[in-house]
């Protein structure tokens, strides 16, 4: 849990955040939580504080936050903004959780999904023209095996017979 001013200083930091971030919870106090949310993600962050009302329901939002060991996670955030009795101003009160794994678990199987799908389409297709390939001499065969059976090429014997019938049988 974090309390955050409408200026964006961080004011209070659970304890969690030394497992969270790895920070001291009093080492973050007075700093600025643009100092420690990834570039791409501030102007996100700050418009979905500017565009949320005060007192109101909670608004979920996803960023990247800066570890202390230079490392990045992405934390799942329920942001609530409070009117502020001591200034002329809103807190926000932010309860975050750690999904970076969850995310990259999420991308992998998207990912294989992708590969399995555009495997799946490749073996269709395969299935599709070997099927044609297939058909097209098996149907002559069993043509000329029926031409043979009918002796419209000359007489046939009893063993010839024999093959035609097991022939036109498989």
């Amino acid at each position: 849990i974090s309390i955050i001013s409408d200026e964006g200083l961080i004011l209070y930091q659970s304890p969690a955040v030394k497992y969270l971030l790895g920070y001291e919870e009093t080492e973050m106090i007075g700093q600025s939580i643009t100092s420690y949310v990834r570039k791409k993600d501030i102007n996100l962050f700050l418009d979905s504080l500017k565009n949320s009302p005060v007192d109101q329901e909670t608004m979920d939002m996803e960023f990247s936050i800066r570890k202390k060991d230079g490392t990045w996670i992405i934390l799942e955030s329920r942001v609530r903004l409070v009117k502020d009795l001591f200034i002329s101003g809103f807190t926000m009160i932010i309860n975050s959780r750690d999904v970076t794994e969850n995310r990259s678990l999420m991308h992998k199987i998207v990912a294989e999904k992708n590969i399995a799908q555009a495997a799946n389409k490749s073996k269709s297709i395969f299935l599709a023209n070997m099927s044609h390939e297939l058909k097209t001499p098996l149907n002559s065969l069993l043509g000329y095996c029926r031409l043979l059976q009918m002796e419209k090429a000359g007489p046939v014997n009893d063993k010839q017979r024999e093959f035609l019938s097991i022939i036109q049988e498989s």
